[in-house]
């Protein structure tokens, strides 16, 4: 979604200009705190709600844990960029996209039928790698937990989007 709004040359200037303006006029906190301290979901992996995550998928804007990365990075990066909020550097533009997406609002995406699944049994800390695998591919993936009678219109999420965007500067 960042990547696709600095190609539109209008977005991607109002991007630069808030990055510029909030690099010279805040105090700036790093990453980790930044996008856990907006929002109480993202201080749990959006997966197996382990504490105190340290990475991202950036495409999806979801905060996990450091075994969910894992597998994450195994789906490959057209389904999800893993970053670390840690050692990888960001920038504010980012940081303000996964703050509004976060944890909270996603999986009321993505996990909303997730607890009408028998098959897929829902994720915990001390889950397994292959019970991490299933799940994980089935949520993100084959998107297997959607509720598509409850889904907003693709026009409407991106006026949403839009709106957020047009707001930041």
């Amino acid at each position: 979604i960042y990547n696709r709004m600095q190609k539109n040359p209008e977005t991607a200037s109002r991007l630069k200009t808030l990055s510029e303006t909030l690099s010279a006029n805040q105090t700036i906190f790093p990453p980790f705190a930044q996008v856990q301290l907006v929002c109480t979901e993202n201080t749990k992996c959006a997966d197996c709600g382990c504490l105190e995550p340290e990475w991202v998928s950036t495409n999806i804007g979801v905060v996990i844990c450091f075994e969910c990365a894992g597998v994450h990075r195994s789906l490959g990066t057209h389904i999800s960029k893993v970053r670390s909020l840690v050692l990888d550097k960001w920038e504010q533009p980012m940081l303000k996209m996964i703050k509004y997406l976060g944890n909270k609002y996603v999986n009321s995406i993505l996990e909303a039928n997730s607890n009408n699944s028998a098959k897929y049994q829902k994720l915990t800390q001390n889950s397994e790698r292959e019970t991490r695998d299933r799940y994980i591919t089935a949520k993100y993936s084959k998107k297997k937990f959607i509720n598509h009678e409850s889904l907003e219109a693709p026009e409407q999420l991106s006026k949403k989007l839009y709106d957020f965007i047009t707001t930041l500067v």
